[in-house]
């Protein structure tokens, strides 16, 4: 007999556009940890929501007092509404998920109970791995994009940093990189692996630890998103099986890129504008903080350009 499954793409954030599916709920949204699909905006409740399947079916339940959005409306209470395909679910005013609901049916040797059905995306990577499809998957076409990207990014900063004729540039000719050029290089998958469960398993966990330890901010999230990096080679696939995991995932990847991009942005700020001892003291803690992404590869063109602005500050330079 045919069970629904529940669709939610993703409308905002690094993995727009990206297909989770559910087949048992609850699927609960919100801004604390502990939420099946994390949404990091500080007017998100922290449990603002959930996704209940009952035998009439799938329903949004609100948990929040400030409401949740089903297609423009506003939920103040927390009666459950059915969903129908192409709903739109809304916090404030970002729109969050779009829902579809698509009848499966249940395979000849029943999964346990708790277990989780995903539908899409399938599960990536390991022995129960599917076959890709023909031709480029989005992932892959991210990845070719991404790898120009960084082909320019070399390019652009071999040729500032050490100018035709050889020697080193005058830090009067740098140029900041731009968000985008950030992106790319915080995007850069990290090189293969033997692949190894046990350890893989072992990272994520750390991932997870790490993304819920408020206490030391910069140095955590940054652990932690080398952590989830690390897992997704040491299991030899580009996703998570787990939506949560893959949520999580996401979701510390682009805290990481605003804050790095922010504070890349304000240093540079600092520098143009004469501040040269807090541009240098904010190039410094960036320093530091890109030791944790990028561990010995101190070569990467991010390192590499805020280690010449922290120069140029360092030495009293305005950059032109």
């Amino acid at each position: 007999m045919p069970t629904s499954a529940l669709q939610i793409q993703l409308l905002f954030g690094p993995g727009s556009g990206r297909t989770i599916s559910f087949t048992q709920g609850p699927v609960t949204f919100g801004r604390d940890a502990d939420n099946t699909l994390i949404v990091p905006e500080s007017f998100v409740s922290r449990h603002h929501g959930e996704f209940q399947l009952t035998a009439e079916g799938w329903r949004l339940v609100n948990q929040s007092p400030n409401g949740t959005r089903l297609n423009k409306r506003l939920i103040t209470h927390d009666k459950p509404h059915p969903i129908k395909n192409g709903d739109e679910v809304g916090i404030g005013d970002l729109a969050v998920f779009q829902v579809t609901l698509q009848d499966v049916a249940a395979p000849a040797s029943a999964a346990p109970p708790g277990a989780t059905a995903r539908v899409t995306p399938a599960p990536l990577g390991g022995p129960a791995a599917a076959a890709p499809p023909h031709g480029l998957t989005k992932r892959a076409k991210l990845l070719l994009s991404i790898i120009a990207g960084w082909i320019v990014v070399l390019g652009v900063l071999a040729f500032l940093i050490v100018p035709p004729g050889g020697g080193r540039g005058n830090a009067r000719s740098l140029t900041p990189l731009t968000n985008k050029e950030i992106e790319a290089i915080l995007l850069k998958p990290l090189p293969p692996r033997p692949t190894d469960p046990v350890m893989a398993r072992q990272r994520l966990q750390e991932a997870k630890d790490l993304a819920a330890d408020t206490s030391r901010q910069h140095a955590s999230l940054f652990k932690s998103y080398r952590a989830f990096e690390e897992a997704l080679v040491l299991y030899g696939t580009s996703t998570f099986r787990d939506p949560q995991d893959e949520w999580l995932y996401l979701n510390v990847q682009d805290r990481v890129i605003k804050d790095l991009t922010e504070r890349y942005g304000n240093a540079y700020d600092r520098l143009k504008s004469g501040q040269f001892q807090t541009a240098a003291q904010e190039y410094g803690r960036l320093s530091s903080d890109l030791y944790f992404l990028f561990a010995a590869d101190r070569d990467n063109p991010l390192s590499k350009s805020v280690s010449a602005f922290q120069q140029a500050a360092n030495s009293k330079t305005v950059p032109q």
